[in-house]
């Protein structure tokens, strides 16, 4: 998890050096969210990526396979997210958000054995949506830390950097 936090962390600054801000965020029940986002006045048009760290293991297969002992099963998601914002008062940010993506149920197995390569099994694929409504507070030297609640995501929370 940490690999794929610090590659998308690093392609996410790579992307934003054209933009004008971006953002990290964490949600209540283990989601990580990254977005990027242009200002122009007041007004901010938002695009991002959310993904649910739920125990579910980097290497997923379709089938299952013999010789693997069930250990866990749960629920994920991954969401794009599309929002807007607008600026009040010069330091009061309000931003809608609007959350597109997929949900998937999963089960780990882990081999008997001890051989082979642990694996999350894909049971069930369904359409996630949410949408979310978040509140900031914009300092002048370039950062905003933020609150918001959203459908999918819970209680979420994060800094903007300009």
């Amino acid at each position: 998890m940490k690999n794929i936090v610090f590659l998308i962390t690093t392609l996410l600054v790579i992307e934003c050096r054209g933009q004008q801000g971006f953002s990290f965020s964490y949600s209540t029940n283990n989601t990580l969210g990254i977005d990027v986002l242009a200002r122009e006045g007041n007004n901010r048009l938002h695009f991002g990526y959310s993904h649910q760290f739920n125990g579910q293991g980097l290497n997923t297969e379709n089938k299952k396979k013999e010789g693997f002992t069930e250990t866990k099963s749960g629920k994920y998601f991954w969401a794009c997210d599309f929002g807007y914002s607008r600026i009040f008062f010069n330091h009061l940010a309000v931003h809608s958000e609007v959350s597109i993506g997929a949900s998937k149920k999963f089960a780990n197995f882990k081999d008997d054995m001890g051989e082979l390569n642990d694996y999350s099994l894909i049971t069930c694929r369904n359409l996630a949506a949410g949408i979310g409504l978040k509140l900031g507070y914009l300092f002048k030297f370039g950062f905003e830390p933020f609150i918001g609640i959203h459908t999918l995501k819970k209680v979420e929370f994060g800094l903007r950097i300009f």
